[in-house]
Formats: structure tokens, C-alpha cells, sequence
């Protein structure tokens, strides 16, 4: 197959002539595009463009000094050329982490911090050389070990935050849902990274409770293993603490746990004293609080 038609045969071709000077080539490479911009299912890339790209240049009969593939970047370039625009989607979400009170707060963390860590023991130095703080004059006899909880969710639909648009400035529709979900719920400490036994620390707990769990993280996907409740966050708070305490025995250790902040952690009981829970009139079921 000849791209040249008969027609650009008598023109001089040189090394940086672009291959979009070919008309076949360029329609190809609009249908293409445009093709695969509005697929639901298929997320363009200029890798797989120019994945494309070079395996079509080996359908055609070129002239010597024409180029046999073309770079990522020179991809990327021809798809701009050609119109398409990398764009982010716009996400929706607003970021409280630099909110005033928030930032107040931090001073006052900090300084919480700092009073716990000058009232125990300095930690030992740890084995990649990092030097312990200096705590001063230490009022108790025990170490000090922070545990720090966080957790996060995963959607399918996370992967891609932008995506390449046609000229006229359309995409492939994003999907409304968020698609599966898994949410993961971790901590870590200063000594020894995520919250976990070794498989030695393991075997020693193992010995007296056949069970004993290995890790604390906790992953549970969303309709299949149910939600994320006050429940479940306080069967995994149960878990941590059981391997932290195996971990560092209370006799040589003081534990603190730090949590994030979420609605879900500040639930309260069946059993708690609330006056939204209570009735207004007699009669009716009374909840059973103390």
C-alpha cells in the first residue's frame, strides 16, 4: 500500500517533515482518537496512541527518510496538534485541612505532644541511625509509643483523575457512581511502621492464643461486607490495641492513640445517656440508658 497516491511523490521529503503531512495518516489518526475519547470503557493514553500509531506505520510503504515509529512525546504532540486537550476532572470535593480553626488547633496538638514526650523516657535510637529526641528531665519510668489511625476509601473509578477531550471539548461521559469501593483502615507507630507482628512475634503470641491476629489493618468492601460503622471501627480499635499492648507491654510502655476525625467515630453507645433518645411524653418504649 502506498500512502502517496501519486501525488506528493514529486515532493521533496525531508527528515522533518511531520508524517500528519499525509492526509491518510491524519484521518486515521482523528478517527482513531475520536473513536477511543468516547469510550466508556477505554482510557487514552498518548502511550497507547502512539502504541497505535506505530503499528499502523508498519502497514504503510514509506519513503526512506520517513520515521518507522514515533516517540511518546512526539504522540503527545500530534494528538495536540490534531486538536485533543488533556484535561482534569473536576472532583467536587473541599479540602478542610487549611480551615482557620483547624490550623489553631494544630498549636495546641502539638503542644500535647510535646508535654507527653518530655514526660517519659527518651526512645531508644533507632536501627537506621535516626537519633531519638531529647525529652529533658523524664517524670515517668516508661517509653512512650504514639499510634496513629487513619483510613481511606478506594473506588473503582479513582484511578483516572484527567482525560483527553476532543476539539469540540467532549469526552467519554465519566461514570455518576463511584464504582466498588474498599475502604482500608491502618495505623502506624514511630518504632515499627504499621501496626504489625513480626512472623516471630507472631509465633511467641500464637503459643498462648491460637487466633491471635497478625496485623491491624482492616479492609472491608463496600454492599459485599456491609459499612464502615462505629461498630467496626471499634472491633478494629479492639484488634490494634491487642497487638500493640503484646508488642509493648504496659509495665515498660505508656500507649497513645490518635484517631482521625470522623463522624463515625463519635457514636455513642446503646446504652449512653442521650436526651434525643429519651421520650418527650409517657408511655412508649423507654430506651434503657446510664
Amino acid at each position: 500500500m502506498s500512502i502517496l497516491g501519486g501525488k506528493v511523490t514529486s515532493r521533496l521529503i525531508t527528515h522533518r517533515s511531520s508524517l500528519l503531512d499525509q492526509e491518510d495518516i491524519t484521518r486515521k489518526s482523528v478517527a482513531w482518537l475520536r473513536g477511543k475519547v468516547h469510550d466508556v470503557k477505554y482510557h487514552l493514553t498518548s502511550t497507547n496512541y502512539q502504541a497505535w500509531f506505530n503499528e499502523y506505520l508498519q502497514t504503510l510503504t514509506l519513503p526512506p527518510n520517513f520515521p518507522k515509529e514515533i516517540s511518546e512525546s512526539t504522540a503527545n504532540r500530534y494528538m495536540r496538534i490534531l486538536g485533543f486537550r488533556y484535561r482534569a476532572y473536576s472532583q467536587g470535593y473541599s479540602d478542610g485541612h487549611e480551615r482557620q480553626d483547624v490550623v489553631d488547633y494544630r498549636k495546641t496538638y502539638l503542644h500535647k505532644i510535646k508535654a507527653l514526650e518530655a514526660s517519659h523516657l527518651p526512645p531508644p535510637t533507632c536501627e537506621d541511625g535516626i537519633k531519638s529526641w531529647n525529652s529533658g528531665d523524664s517524670a515517668r519510668s516508661q517509653f512512650v509509643v504514639f499510634f496513629y489511625q487513619d483510613e481511606t476509601v478506594f473506588n473503582a473509578h479513582d484511578a483516572h483523575t484527567s482525560v483527553w477531550v476532543d476539539p469540540m471539548g467532549s469526552s467519554a461521559i465519566r461514570p455518576k457512581g463511584k464504582g466498588k469501593g474498599i475502604m482500608v483502615s491502618d495505623y502506624i507507630e514511630e518504632y515499627g511502621g504499621y501496626l504489625r507482628l513480626s512472623e516471630e512475634e507472631l509465633s511467641e503470641a500464637r503459643q498462648q492464643w491460637t487466633a491471635f491476629p497478625k496485623q491491624a489493618r482492616k479492609t472491608l468492601e463496600f454492599q459485599r461486607d456491609g459499612y464502615w460503622d462505629a461498630e467496626s471501627f471499634l472491633e478494629n480499635v479492639k484488634t490494634a490495641v491487642r497487638i500493640a499492648e503484646f508488642k509493648y507491654p504496659r509495665e515498660r510502655y505508656d500507649l497513645v492513640w490518635i484517631f482521625d476525625h470522623s463522624s463515625g467515630h463519635m457514636a455513642f453507645g446503646e446504652d449512653a445517656l442521650v436526651a434525643s433518645r429519651m421520650n418527650v411524653k409517657p408511655g412508649g418504649k423507654q430506651p434503657r440508658m446510664h
